[in-house]
């Protein structure tokens, strides 16, 4: 924007959103939770229906594992190092 332009009104209210969705995420965060736009997202992907897993297993052992019937219940996040 060019600095001899005026913000609008609309503009303004926007930016005063953000800085107060960014100091409550920056709370969320302090007190161990997630970000207000990550907490927003999970809750729509679970409101939708949609499994939210990942893994490192192939396309076949996934699959494998679907075929005997299990279901990832959740995921866990950590590190690995392969040598």
């Amino acid at each position: 924007m060019p600095f001899w332009k005026r913000s609008s009104q609309e503009d303004e209210q926007q930016k005063i959103q953000a800085q107060q969705e960014a100091e409550n995420s920056r709370r969320s965060i302090e007190a161990g939770g997630l970000p207000i736009q990550a907490q927003r997202r999970l809750s729509e992907e679970t409101a939708a229906g949609h499994p939210l897993f990942s893994s490192d297993l192939s396309t076949n052992e996934f699959l494998l594992a679907r075929k005997q019937g299990y279901i990832a219940l959740s995921q866990v996040m950590g590190s690995s190092i392969y040598h």
